[in-house]
């Protein structure tokens, strides 16, 4: 049994062409409340139960804004400082929405959520 095809789509086989082609970009960003998210386990954990300036062992970035003694404007807030701990501690990963409230000073001007996901996935 065979089928037949025409030459042009003989050479989009030999080439390898996709049949379709698309120019957008989806990002999967679950806006949904943080209970009802699907949430990824971790494997194992080796963070600092407490986040602290005195934890030099920790080379994450947010203890190094800490021990910076950065200006008042790229600090964390205390909400935020909260909430990363709260992350650190829990045996979940972070997710894409959670990471967007939580982003430092220096990227507040990424104000929409899907933008943010495309540069900082």
């Amino acid at each position: 049994m065979g089928r037949e095809i025409c030459l042009a789509e003989v050479v989009w086989f030999l080439l390898g062409l996709p049949y379709t082609h698309c120019n957008a970009d989806f990002v999967h960003v679950a806006t949904v409340p943080l209970e009802n998210r699907a949430g990824v386990l971790r494997q194992y954990k080796k963070m600092p139960k407490v986040l602290s300036a005195e934890s030099t062992d920790d080379v994450e970035a947010v203890c190094g804004r800490l021990i910076a003694d950065l200006p008042e404007w790229r600090r964390l807030s205390a909400d935020q400082l909260a909430h990363v701990d709260d992350y650190r501690t829990s045996p979940y990963w972070c997710d894409v929405t959670s990471s967007f409230n939580v982003r430092p000073p220096e990227l507040v001007f990424f104000d929409d959520l899907q933008l943010y996901a495309e540069c900082f996935v």
